[in-house]
This record gives C-alpha cells, structure tokens and sequence, in this order.
C-alpha cells in the first residue's frame, strides 16, 4: 500500500507533519553547513506538500483531541469519506504463488537505488482450455494453460500469444457454468514492466462469438520470475542542517524481472517521513526507513514480505485494516 491511505488518515485527524515545502525551498532554510541538495527528477505527478506553518495550530485554534478508534464507526466522518472509495478493492494483477519464505533483516545502510525484499513468484493455479475461444489460435488451443488474475474484483483468466512476448489474451466466465463468455486483450504495455504474466492493466472485455469450456484443473502456467523492492531515494520534505531528511516523502519501486541483472521498476511506492522515520506497508511488505540522506544511503530494516503460498501483493483494504494500520501508526500497544 502506498503513502496515500496513510497521509489521508493523518491529515484527517489533525495529526500530519507540519511545516513541508518542497526540497529546493527546504535547502534555503538550512543552515550554510547542510550539503547541497541533489534530488533526481521524478516521472510522474508533482507530489502536493502543505507549505510550511499550513497545519501549525494558531494560538485561537482549539487543541486537537483524538482517540485511538477501535472500529471503523470510531474514525471521524471526514476520514471515512475520504477513504471509502479505497475500501475492498485491489488494483489489476496476477495471483501468484510465493515460493519462498523472505527473512527480516536487522536495520543496515541502503544507498539509492539498492534492491530488497526480493521474492521468487509464479503464477497462482489456474484452468485449462478445451476448445480453441472462436475457433481463432491466437486466442489459445485445446489443452493450454491459463493463470487467474484480478481486474475490477472478478477473476479471469490469461494466456499470452507467445510464452514470453506479444498481447495479453483474459477470458472471463461470468456465471460460473464452465464457459468463458468475454475476451480482455491486455497489450504487452498492460504487464508489471519486467515481468511475463504480472497483469497491470487491461483493456475493455468483448463478448465471445460462443461460449469457449474450460476445465478448473488447477495447472500453473510455466512462469517464473523474481520480485522485490527498490529504494529509490528521496522525492521532497524538509532537510536538516546534517544533510538528513526531517519530514517529507521517499520512493520505493516494485521492481520485477528474469532475473536480478533484469529488474525492471514499476509501482512507485510513496512513503511520508515524519521526524526522521516512516514506514512502507503494501500488502505483506512492511519496511521501516530512517536517517535518510539527501544524495546518500538511508537506514532500512525489513520486517516482513510475503508468506510462501498463493497470494496478491496487493490484496483490497478493508475497514479492519485501515484501523488497524492507524492504530499501529499512532502507536497502539494492544
């Protein structure tokens, strides 16, 4: 999960860092000593940062009370609003099955652009066909496997035209009665960059000439790839005179490929640092961050990835998880 769900429940409750301003500015208000800020370009929307002193309470404003909520009903109206659009669903992509458990390590020095949390997936069990879809090849043969995936919360099921290359072919059986009744073609654009089977995105599903039979067969499609994390280095905050990040926001990518020569980034993961620390949750990968540099490395501990088993990176959010998660970061001890 990324930065958002977090900054929403903060803002909301009155409790989010007072005083950002993008990096440049920030780099003015230091003192001669700090170094020079050098923060690479970043292809993607400006990030909004409230300039300094927009949450900072005035002597006329009331103080802020809030409780640790223990249910959803506890949050304020404006936090729920905020977040119900998030709430029970995942994003498009792949089911996979994590081959191996991924051990925590103790907090070390990362430098920019390092990778972590690297996993070996594949694809989670899926069906075989048993007539060529429209009697057209392209769409698959008798026999052949295909992998589940999740887009719009049903599950459908993929091929490609060529074991590693070419489009995206997903069927989708909408009353469950054995038959594909719809066609997603989800370009080659539409996988997880690096990866052969991990669906991103896909296009509008078109109705199948006749209904195409498959089998729950539970075969795996003859995937296999690795999949991980990469630290990408800060994006914009507040830096103190020793060079390190105070409050503002750092980037994580999901990176997949063949091998570790091949990652390829995709996802970027937006983390708010607050007093020096901050924290990435998305699914199972939770990793803490600190002492982060401007130019330099940042101090990175893992504490978890995904279990071994079939799974989503990115599985929906409910209303228990974003209480529990709010709980976590303000500090619940139970």
């Amino acid at each position: 999960m990324s930065r958002s769900i977090t900054a929403i429940l903060l803002a909301a409750a009155g409790l989010a860092s007072a005083g950002l301003a993008a990096l440049p500015a920030a780099a003015q208000q230091a003192k001669p000593a700090a170094p020079p800020l050098a923060i690479p370009p970043v292809q993607r929307e400006p990030l909004k940062i409230p300039p300094a002193g927009a949450n900072r309470q005035t002597s006329a404003s009331p103080p802020i009370r809030f409780q640790l909520p223990k249910t959803w009903d506890d949050l304020p109206p404006g936090v729920q609003q905020s977040l119900t659009p998030m709430l029970d669903k995942a994003p498009p992509q792949s089911r996979l099955v994590v081959e191996q458990a991924l051990e925590p390590f103790a907090a070390r020095s990362v430098d920019q652009r390092a990778v972590i949390g690297v996993q070996v997936v594949r694809p989670a069990p899926g069906v075989t066909l048993t007539k060529t879809p429209d009697d057209k090849p392209r769409l698959g043969a008798a026999g052949e496997t295909l992998w589940p995936a999740v887009i719009d919360g049903r599950t459908i099921y993929c091929r490609r035209q060529k074991p590693a290359a070419g489009d995206v072919y997903c069927f989708a059986d909408k009353d469950d009665d054995g038959r594909f009744e719809t066609l997603t073609r989800s370009y080659a654009d539409g996988l997880r960059p690096g990866s052969v089977f991990q669906i991103s995105e896909a296009g509008r599903p078109e109705k199948l000439l006749a209904p195409a039979p498959y089998t729950k067969s539970g075969a795996t499609a003859p995937f296999t790839e690795l999949l991980g994390l990469r630290y990408g280095g800060p994006v914009q905050g507040r830096i103190s005179p020793d060079g390190k990040l105070r409050d503002g926001v750092v980037e994580f990518q999901v990176v997949a490929g063949a091998s570790r020569e091949a990652l390829s980034d995709s996802d970027p993961q937006i983390v708010q640092i607050e007093d020096g620390k901050g924290e990435l949750v998305l699914g199972a990968y939770r990793v803490e961050i600190s002492d982060v540099t401007v130019d330099g490395p940042a101090t990175v501990r893992l504490i978890s990835g995904m279990a071994p088993g079939e799974t989503m990176l990115s599985p929906p959010i409910s209303k228990a998880d974003v209480v529990k998660m709010l709980r976590e970061r303000l500090g619940a001890t139970d």
